[in-house]
């Protein structure tokens, strides 16, 4: 093998630095990504923050609607069994009232 010449060091030498600088330019640009994606970490993270913040605060409201909606169909569901009962006696009712009126007139 023949030991390389000046020529052939400068060549590699000068190849290695531009790759050295290349690796230098990359790092730049990727500590600037970087920054970029901790700036929207953070924003996220102060959304979040706010939000939950605005959670903690409607919790109770939301409870309290639950409640209610709950007490609401429990409060329909009784009108429902009254109103049937009622509907029930009012067909008992006008059975009769239509039996009484054809013995009445006669008809059958």
């Amino acid at each position: 093998m023949a030991e390389p010449t000046i020529t052939d060091v400068y060549e590699r030498l000068g190849g290695l630095t531009a790759k050295v600088d290349g690796v230098r330019d990359d790092l730049a640009q990727a500590k600037g990504e970087r920054e970029k994606m901790v700036t929207r970490v953070d924003d996220i993270a102060e959304r979040t923050a706010k939000l939950e913040q605005t959670m903690t605060k409607l919790e109770p409201t939301v409870d309290s609607l639950t409640n209610i909606r709950a007490k609401a169909l429990g409060g329909l569901a009784v009108l429902f069994i009254i109103f049937s009962f009622v509907g029930w006696l009012a067909g008992l009712f006008l059975t009769e009232l239509k039996g009484w009126f054809f013995r009445v007139v006669g008809w059958h």
